[in-house]
């Protein structure tokens, strides 16, 4: 069991860097004025978690706010199915091209999907698809990032050689760029705040990991060796100026402990981290991983007594980190712990959350703890929302 868990727990984490920042579900599309960077923040300095009673429990009227859905992308055969949120599918077109689907981007109403074979654009409305690009052989992984700031949307794919190939489609110039090849497994994390470069991240057969790099677009090279520790995973924040890992540090005691550590992306060479410390030890970050909110203020995640023994071991909800106070409290006490984490709606206030084996899906309203229940095929992708 142990040993099924953890690769299963490493290969999900991996692939939802998803849940990543500036991703899908993160950003609203910004217009020419709006997509000037961000200034940095003031440096931070080290601090521990407090923990705060959940507050703010109670429903809100359905009628005082408008709900956000989640759109969930599938294959039923060769049919692409859209279901937003608990909406019965709906079958958009037929694509007996380009095999499976890895990852998905819904920008205004149009779906692009990248598939084992190549990149691929639906256009919802007409039902009516083109074909972006072919891949020369078929890929086993990739995922897509949309970055709002820069209209683009970014890709990864890994073959079976484990070489990977990273590009970018320019929306405003409806243009595919391949940029670069390397050979090694490689997540993207997310866009630098000048646009010039990419966050990636090296995967091996070990989960843990001790660096971050930094791609330079126009000149097709690594130019930097960032340090970063953590396992299994790196979180870019929505405005590209922090980097949040899920990590394990020895106590005073010499016991490991379960951390959280928050890189300032703009302090070259990194700065040491700040270090919060998960409540409830022993304890670990759930699957799915930590999700920025898209002010890029807090943190959420699942919970869990430990991750090593999932489904068998204790769930302690779904939770948040406020980053400027070190605080945390439970958003909503989820007792499933095989429930991952995967997208945040642009508006920051909503969460949705998929399980593992059962074709189940959650929606938390993140201010009331509110919680929706419904059926979606466990195979779905969240390209969006709507």
């Amino acid at each position: 069991m142990v040993k099924y868990t953890f690769s299963f727990w490493f290969f999900l984490c991996i692939l939802l860097s998803a849940c990543m920042p500036q991703g899908i579900g993160t950003e609203t599309i910004r217009t020419e004025e709006e997509r000037s960077p961000s200034t940095p923040p003031e440096e931070k300095t080290s601090v521990e978690l407090g923990t705060l009673t959940p507050t703010g429990t109670t429903p809100m009227s359905s009628t005082a706010r408008k709900i956000i859905s989640p759109v969930f992308v599938f294959l039923e055969g060769d049919a692409l199915m859209e279901q937003v949120s608990s909406n019965a599918p709906k079958h958009i077109i037929d694509l007996p091209e380009l095999g499976p689907i890895k990852d998905a981007a819904l920008v205004g109403e149009a779906l692009h999907l990248l598939r084992e074979q190549g990149i691929q654009r639906i256009y919802l409305s007409e039902g009516k698809s083109d074909i972006m690009e072919r891949f020369d052989i078929p890929m086993l992984e990739g995922g897509m990032i949309f970055a709002a700031e820069y209209y683009r949307i970014v890709y990864y794919v890994t073959d079976s050689g484990q070489e990977s190939i990273i590009g970018y489609y320019d929306l405003d110039e409806n243009s595919v760029y391949p940029t670069f090849s390397f050979p090694q497994n490689l997540r993207i994390l997310g866009m630098t705040v000048d646009g010039r470069g990419l966050y990636v991240l090296p995967i091996g057969q070990d989960p843990e990991f001790n660096k971050v790099l930094l791609l330079d677009l126009e000149q097709e090279v690594i130019s930097r060796e960032l340090p970063v520790r953590g396992v299994s995973f790196a979180v870019l924040a929505s405005d590209a100026h922090q980097l949040a890992t899920f990590a394990q540090s020895p106590d005073p005691s010499g016991q490991l402990e379960s951390v959280i550590h928050l890189y300032d992306l703009p302090s070259l060479p990194l700065t040491p981290p700040r270090v919060f410390t998960l409540p409830n030890a022993p304890s670990y970050v759930g699957f799915g991983g930590l999700h920025w909110s898209p002010d890029s203020q807090s943190l959420h995640f699942m919970l869990v007594e430990n991750i090593y023994e999932a489904p068998d071991t204790t769930s302690y909800g779904l939770w948040r980190l406020d980053v400027e106070s070190g605080a945390t409290n439970q958003v909503a006490p989820i007792s499933d712990p095989i429930f991952h984490t995967v997208s945040i709606s642009p508006d920051g206030e909503w969460i949705v959350l998929m399980h593992e084996m059962n074709d189940e899906a959650i929606l938390v309203h993140l201010q009331t703890a509110e919680v929706q229940s419904f059926s979606v095929p466990v195979n779905a992708i969240v390209a969006g929302w709507r």
